[in-house]
């Protein structure tokens, strides 16, 4: 879908990753969205998921642009029945007022905790990557929990 009066070129993946961040299955393709318009642009088949355990998979579709890029997770099952791992989280002080935050496994619905407002809250984290947070004022502690917490209590 592209709801800008523009159109774009772009790279379209697909990616069937396991939540600790292994490869399964991909797809990759040039592709044009033309502006102002909705439409299929990718086809998968069950089949080509078979051999996978999708309770513990996440699918990820990007389209990258010059000047755009666009993502998007999907999950195979509700919730509390994902096989999620407790993930070990690290964060990384950029400025006094920026942080950036990793974690191992994937972590579903990531929440910060803090005497502070947060840029973003309550997103989910791939493993190796990153995800820059800018604070509205510095804070010397910040919490974390993730839906594994919440599942876990």
């Amino acid at each position: 879908m592209n709801d800008t009066l523009t159109d774009f070129d772009g790279d379209l993946q697909a990616e069937l990753l396991s939540f600790d961040g292994k490869p399964l299955w991909a797809s990759d393709a040039a592709d044009h969205l033309p502006a102002n318009s909705s439409g299929k642009h990718l086809a998968i088949e069950e089949s080509d998921f078979a051999g996978f355990d999708l309770s513990a998979s996440v699918l990820r579709l990007s389209f990258d642009s010059p000047g755009q890029k666009a993502e998007k997770l999907f999950y195979f099952g509700k919730p509390k029945d994902l096989k999620l791992s407790k993930p070990t989280f690290q964060i990384k002080k950029v400025s006094a007022t920026e942080i950036e935050i990793s974690t191992d496994v994937l972590a579903k619905d990531v929440y910060l905790m803090g005497d502070t407002h947060f840029s973003d809250n309550f997103f989910d984290l791939l493993p190796n990557t990153s995800k820059k947070i800018i604070l509205s004022k510095p804070v010397e502690k910040i919490e974390v929990m993730s839906l594994w917490d919440t599942m876990n209590k």
